[in-house]
């Protein structure tokens, strides 16, 4: 595989990321469902972080292009969860310093 832009690398990383997810997940996308955040070329290396805006189909993907090599590398994550772990003492005392600055 050839990159020849970053505009061209972004369009290939959104493809790839819908063609996996399209084989693995259940809801199907389109380029208008992916979102990038992070985009950069590094020497002669490019990489792109992108994801998916479905709460149910909660997508990271990172991806790497080794233009030495003309490689492109996927890597996936899925999030599985999320929560607080916190105990109830800890979230005590930092809501108590909010309250304390906001006060001052």
């Amino acid at each position: 595989m050839k990159v020849f832009s970053m505009v061209d690398f972004e369009t290939k990383c959104k493809l790839q990321l819908i063609d996996w997810n399209n084989g693995n997940m259940l809801t199907k996308i389109t380029v208008a469902d992916i979102f990038v955040f992070w985009l950069c070329r590094s020497s002669q290396n490019y990489k792109c972080l992108c994801g998916t805006r479905f709460p149910d189909n909660n997508i990271y993907a990172e991806f790497t292009y080794v233009r030495d090599k003309e490689e492109l590398y996927m890597d996936v994550y899925l999030k599985n969860e999320q929560g607080n772990h916190m105990n109830k003492s800890e979230a005590n005392d930092i809501k108590n310093v909010k309250r304390k600055n906001t006060k001052e």
